[in-house]
């Protein structure tokens, strides 16, 4: 019984097993982008709608207007008296802004290469000083990210804050 079990666990793996994927996390193309966007410390906030604005018109050139289901944005920081918790969609201040992008299903537009392409166009066409990044846009790149905004997270600390920094 042992030989003939081993010899059909066997065939199962061979037959099956190169159907199989091999990454832990596969990335989830789901036709949507978070992107982050920094302006310089102690920008005004209407500076920052700008830059905000900016970035979705080059998106919109990038992938055409057409293919772009939904876009939403927030500029600043969230008040206290809007009913959103901060936990989930924070900023650091005014010069802060996150942007959603969904794309339309039939426009088929893989968004790992857009993001590369997106990445190129900001750094030469936003104002010098401005940060951005991507972040999860779906629901399980951000539960296999556990919430972090960015794909490596880094922590120092220690008894002294100045050599901590430093390091």
């Amino acid at each position: 019984v042992a030989p003939a079990y081993l010899a059909v666990c066997l065939l199962i793996v061979l037959l099956l097993g190169s159907r199989l994927g091999r990454e832990i996390f596969p990335v989830v193309d789901t036709g949507a982008f978070r992107l982050r966007l920094r302006a310089a410390d102690g920008t005004h906030i209407v500076k920052s709608e700008e830059i905000a604005k900016q970035a979705l018109a080059i998106g919109g050139q990038e992938v055409g207007r057409e293919n772009i289901d939904l876009s939403l944005g927030y500029v600043g920081m969230i008040h206290s008296n809007f009913p959103i918790n901060a936990v989930y969609q924070w900023s650091r201040g005014p010069e802060e802004a996150i942007l959603y992008v969904d794309l339309k299903d039939k426009a088929h537009i893989d968004v790992e290469e857009l993001k590369e392409t997106l990445r190129d166009k900001f750094a030469k066409e936003l104002p010098a000083g401005t940060r951005f990044s991507f972040e999860p846009a779906d629901i399980i790149n951000d539960v296999m990210s556990f919430g972090s905004p960015t794909p490596v997270d880094v922590s120092v600390s220690g008894p002294n804050f100045a050599e901590s920094r430093q390091y």
